[in-house]
């Protein structure tokens, strides 16, 4: 990492919302100011959706008591995500982002363009050739989305990364304490559990519905008190009087909670047969009880560590002279989310709407090119202002100083094309909805797959139709032109039969798909001799741009 780089994480929990602000360099990490502001009190019912405005109130607070300059920020909303682990067959890494993007329209449980969602490779360790390829995909339906942007655009708060709560957990103890396999994470949260658990090289993550709200609704029942009087129980539980008797009314659910935490070591156990957990990592104000540490430490088998201090992160001055240095591990979301956002740690999920990233990241370049413009301007301007000087010192001696005029026009218009800055916004204007097409690559495929496929198996792509005909090879890449994003599809494949047949069978169906087109040129063709001889083999090419016409074009087309 060349200097160092400052980054925002934000925690959107289900009871507050943390930030934590970092300075991240090759030395380490410091912690430079520590942040949280409390949603208001939760009602019977509290869905995530519905307290939408909570968020947005709770962010406007955070901008108006936090400078956020040109820090990049990274946030994560609760428990609204859906992931899931596949394997992929021993392909090369080219061929995985086509298949991910079939997998995921198959795995994830509501149409793809009703969410947003991206994927990464779930193992650190090198492909090995032949071995099967971990994918972990994650999730965020589009509604949840959107109701964010909209509380960070009434709160003036720009993001680079829209991420998840368990990712930057794993992410956090990836970069201060080095974790390894054998390692799991448990992180008893308000609304949920997450659990993380690494074994050969891979990690795995699951949240469990079972939390410290669920204590403190127990502690409710028990005792005839209201909620906020239960939960300010639950916090001083380690201090009170009697905290054994609190323990044991708590006691059933954090048992309940342990029996979750089994069945997903046996789950991953199946997958990973070497898996034995060895350590674990305890997160959240639950584990400030120290007979809860013990029933954790008994019932895993384990060393286990509460998280009171970190290792490569260190605390500022000013956080440390704050109110929340204290209750550090309630930060560990937060802190691994700026951590990904400042480019360290292996997590790089990102669900935010490709033309966001792309208009934050013209916005952090747009005042570094008006500032050029106007150095570009301000030099133009001095040898105007020499110009005037020279010329009339020239005609004084009767001279015509025709050539210096020319030049110094030339310069005058240049300084004119220095000044206007609207091709600034033209060019954001033409990159930003380079993300309203993200759908069309699965699209080129179904319909490849409805073209080509066979009648007793349509589902499946690129089986020959046709005795003869078979396809070879199909690739998809993208490439920026004039500020448009074209996606050109290449088939190649061999047949025996003739041109006219081809044409008919491959190219002619193509054709008439609208989102296809075949430019002039783009079917080739070239007969090759077989080794020891033979009938002659036609090879075939042929290359497809994968694109929407614009309406004009089409209603042209159609009269």
């Amino acid at each position: 990492m060349l200097g160092s780089k400052v980054a925002w994480g934000i925690d959107i929990g289900e009871s507050a919302v943390r930030a934590a602000k970092l300075k991240v360099d090759k030395n380490g990490a410091e912690v430079l100011s520590l942040d949280v502001i409390p949603r208001t009190s939760r009602e019977e019912g509290y869905s995530y959706l519905g307290k939408e405005e909570q968020v947005r109130e709770a962010l406007c607070t955070f901008t108006g008591r936090n400078k956020i300059g040109s820090a990049r920020v990274a946030l994560s909303v609760p428990g609204a995500g859906f992931d899931k682990f596949i394997s992929l067959p021993a392909v090369s890494m080219k061929q995985v982002p086509q298949i991910v993007k079939y997998e995921a329209r198959q795995q994830i449980p509501f149409p793809l363009e009703e969410v947003a969602w991206a994927y990464q490779l779930a193992s650190e360790r090198p492909q090995i050739p032949g071995e099967s390829i971990e994918v972990a995909l994650f999730a965020i339906k589009n509604q949840i989305i959107e109701q964010l942007l909209a509380g960070l655009s009434v709160a003036k708060l720009g993001v680079d990364i829209i991420g998840m709560g368990r990712l930057a957990l794993y992410n956090f103890l990836k970069y201060d304490r080095r974790i390894d396999d054998g390692t799991i994470i448990v992180d008893v949260g308000a609304g949920s559990t997450d659990v993380v658990i690494l074994a050969e090289g891979n990690f795995r993550v699951r949240s469990i519905p079972i939390s410290g709200e669920a204590v403190t609704k127990m502690l409710q029942q028990k005792f005839g008190i209201a909620y906020e009087e239960a939960e300010e129980l639950k916090k001083k539980a380690s201090g009170s009087k009697q905290p054994e008797k609190l323990f044991n009314v708590m006691r059933p659910t954090f048992e309940r909670l342990l029996g979750e935490i089994h069945k997903t070591i046996g789950y991953y156990k199946q997958q990973f047969k070497s898996l034995k957990i060895q350590e674990a990592f305890l997160l959240g104000e639950s584990f400030k009880m120290t007979p809860l540490v013990e029933l954790f430490g008994r019932s895993l088998g384990c060393k286990v560590n509460v998280m009171s201090h970190f290792e490569r992160v260190s605390i500022g001055e000013a956080a440390a002279a704050g109110p929340h240095v204290g209750n550090l591990s309630s930060f560990t979301v937060a802190m691994g989310l700026a951590l990904q956002a400042a480019g360290e740690g292996p997590i790089t999920i990102n669900v935010l709407p490709d033309e966001m990233k792309v208009q934050r990241e013209l916005g952090r370049k747009k005042p570094f090119a008006i500032a050029a413009v106007a150095c570009l301007g301000i030099g133009v301007l001095a040898s105007l202002l020499q110009v005037s000087a020279d010329e009339s010192r020239l005609a004084a001696l009767g001279e015509k100083p025709e050539s210096k005029v020319r030049e110094y026009k030339a310069l005058a218009s240049d300084y004119t094309m220095a000044t206007d800055t609207s091709f600034i916004d033209d060019r954001t204007a033409g990159l930003a909805p380079m993300g309203s097409d993200r759908d069309l690559p699965m699209l080129a495929i179904n319909e490849l797959s409805r073209i080509f496929g066979t009648e007793s198996d349509p589902g499946v792509p690129f089986k020959p139709r046709e005795k003869g005909i078979f396809l070879s090879n199909i690739s998809m890449e993208a490439r920026l032109d004039e500020y448009r994003s074209i996606r050109e599809l290449t088939i190649e494949g061999r047949s025996e039969a003739d041109r006219e047949f081809i044409e008919q069978q491959l190219v002619d169906p193509l054709r008439g798909v609208e989102i296809f087109t075949i430019p002039e040129g783009g079917v080739k063709w070239r007969d090759i001799e077989p080794e020891g001889g033979g009938k002659l083999i036609r090879e075939f090419t042929i290359i497809i741009e994968v694109g929407r016409r614009p309406a004009g074009e089409k209603e042209a087309e159609d009269l």
